[in-house]
């Protein structure tokens, strides 16, 4: 593994894989939401967005976590590796909701200077409804990736993978 892209529902623990794997495999990692927001939540344009994500791409090694399925063909060309975690709503909605209560106000140190975690009804909405909405695309990418894929649905399966991942 020396590209790859990690994508689930938010909460499903992306974010600790990612720089969990970093560590393991010796590479770098990159969180989408640092590089597609800009200060209060605004969401870059596209163009920027490419424009920051480019150079990460071009290095020779990353593991990027997110899912931001605009930019996802850019990246899955690249990859070597497709990560879903896929875990059920009972565990990744208690993480979204623990979450904002415990960085309320402060920006974590892999998101975007200017946004601070806030508790915001719109996404916990999203999050809750994730996987009737929204976990069908996630499922059709995962299926059409040819490459090296990689399906976790448990916390055991992701403690087990990265055991097993140097």
């Amino acid at each position: 593994m020396k590209r790859v892209q990690l994508i689930g529902c938010a909460g499903a623990g992306k974010t600790t894989l990612a720089a969990a794997l970093s560590r393991q495999l010796d590479i770098p990692w990159q969180s989408l939401d640092q590089l597609f927001f800009n200060p209060g939540w605004e969401l870059a344009d596209p163009e920027e967005r490419d424009r920051r994500l480019a150079p990460i791409l071009k290095q020779d090694c990353w593991v990027i976590e997110g899912n931001y399925t605009g930019s996802m063909p850019q990246r899955l060309a690249l990859a070597d590796t497709l990560i879903f975690l896929d875990l059920p709503p009972r565990i990744y909605v208690p993480r979204v909701i623990w979450r904002s209560l415990k960085y309320r106000g402060k920006v974590r140190s892999h998101m975007a200077d200017g946004c601070p975690e806030r508790f915001d009804w719109e996404f916990l909405h999203y999050v809750l409804t994730f996987r009737s909405r929204n976990r069908k695309e996630l499922v059709q990418i995962y299926e059409s990736f040819q490459k090296n894929r990689i399906h976790l649905t448990s916390k055991r399966q992701v403690a087990d993978f990265l055991k097993a991942a140097v």
